[in-house]
């Protein structure tokens, strides 16, 4: 299916704006189009892929950005954009095995928060999300409103015969519950705490007895 142009508006309601999703009718010519093809709506919009979710407030040929995702996109109410369908590869080609992000707080001064929760929550909330490099989202951590910039995203590489298990930076992984996620927090004070997750001293792809398959795989429809 070939790209469709939309006009941006806001994010309809302040509580979607922490499910990092893009908005769109539910009569939406992609929208149906990927349902039929796989579980999961992705949609490719400048170099970012976004999962796509409908939403009875917005209209035919709108997508509804929050005021997070136009300043990362670099658009503004009433701009068109062009949007394409993005098909997940096969054989769980960027199944995300870690990512590190940046966590800063947002209109909050005074925060105690800790990597094990956050990455938790990342995980849960995000969970078969697909994550873009230099992507920022928001969340809700236990009532403290973050903003979350992926800086490094890694992915397998298998050999032909899968003896060989390597891993490799990427532009973009689809985030699993078995995903390593490591947080980094910026702006750092005597009212904001931070504290890291011990086990992630030592990144925990290199262990040994760690293997590909252990990745879950999303199953395309048949």
């Amino acid at each position: 299916m070939s790209s469709q142009t939309y006009t941006v508006v806001s994010t309809p309601d302040r509580a979607l704006v922490y499910t990092n999703h893009l908005y769109v009718s539910a009569e939406d010519q992609i929208l149906n189009y990927l349902t039929i093809k796989q579980m999961s709506c992705y949609i490719q919009l400048n170099n970012f892929v976004f999962t796509i979710s409908p939403h009875p407030k917005i209209q035919q040929r709108q997508i509804a950005l929050s005021s997070l995702h136009r300043e990362m996109l670099k658009v503004s109410l009433n701009d068109l954009v062009s949007v394409q369908p993005f098909m997940l590869p096969a054989g769980g080609a960027i199944n995300l095995i870690s990512c590190r992000l940046t966590l800063e707080l947002i209109k909050v001064k005074f925060a105690t928060l800790s990597e094990k929760i956050c990455a938790e929550i990342v995980t849960t909330s995000l969970a078969k999300q697909i994550l873009t490099r230099n992507q920022v989202f928001a969340l809700d951590i236990m009532g403290t409103p973050c903003k979350f910039s992926v800086q490094v995203c890694e992915t397998p590489v298998v050999s032909k015969d899968k003896s060989d298990q390597i891993t490799q930076f990427s532009d973009r992984g689809l985030l699993l519950p078995e995903s390593i996620v490591e947080i980094d927090a910026i702006g750092e004070s005597k009212n904001f705490k931070f504290e890291k997750n011990a086990a992630n001293k030592k990144s925990r792809i290199l262990d040994p007895n760690w293997k590909f398959e252990d990745m879950g795989q999303m199953k395309e429809r048949s």
